[in-house]
């Protein structure tokens, strides 16, 4: 779905690049959606998701995958960062089965800024509304954390997440050329301001009912 290009407060890291894998597909495989006895439960990043998360990653951003190295200097940002992991969890089973991870998303935080970091879901999980609802979940935090804008870089040629960012409010304020390395693909440059607002969160209610199935959000 999306990647890292300058944080929120200007600087540029020199490791990542924000980008953004497609949240929907129009052909998922029916026997790998969700299942009516199951919820999509989101609980942030931890260390012992970062290896499955890694696997997954060249499925995900073929081109441009990030190293498991990458996602544990992400998490080592602490309170600059806010990584979330979706998995599907049968209601009622307390434990996380780390096979069941199908996305997972970061955003990064600067002063009264935010910075959608990555966003992506498997490909087995997509057109289920799971990037939307990762989506979702990090533009709240972001609110509540004090920001007051999100930026996001995104492939040109990634339609399906580009609609995506409209529904939510992203209007395309630029494109980088070559940004994203070492595939060389360009980016469109897209900013959700402002998001502080009762409007906003409106937006974002409206956007969640339309969604499919239920999601629980854990601490």
């Amino acid at each position: 779905m999306t990647r890292p290009g300058p944080y929120p407060d200007g600087t540029v890291p020199n490791a990542v690049s924000p980008r953004a894998a497609a949240p929907t597909d129009p052909d998922p495989d029916p026997d790998q959606v969700q299942d009516p006895g199951q919820d999509l439960v989101l609980v942030p990043m931890r260390w012992w998701h970062v290896a499955t998360v890694a696997e997954l990653e060249p499925t995900v951003f073929a081109n441009d995958p990030w190293t498991a190295e990458l996602f544990w200097s992400e998490l080592a940002q602490g309170d600059q960062r806010r990584y979330l992991t979706a998995m599907w969890r049968p209601r009622g089973v307390a434990g996380h089965d780390l096979p069941a991870i199908v996305g997972y998303a970061g955003l990064a935080l600067a002063d009264d800024g935010a910075y959608i970091q990555t966003v992506g879901v498997v490909p087995r999980g997509r057109g289920r509304g799971i990037g939307a609802r990762l989506m979702i979940a990090l533009l709240r935090h972001a609110c509540q954390a004090g920001a007051r804008s999100c930026g996001l870089e995104v492939r040109t040629d990634n339609h399906a997440a580009r609609a995506l960012y409209s529904r939510l409010g992203f209007v395309d304020i630029g494109v980088r050329r070559s940004y994203y390395q070492p595939s060389g693909g360009d980016a469109y440059v897209m900013r959700a301001r402002p998001i502080d607002t009762v409007g906003y969160a409106a937006l974002l209610d409206e956007v969640e009912r339309a969604l499919p199935g239920r999601v629980r959000l854990e601490p």
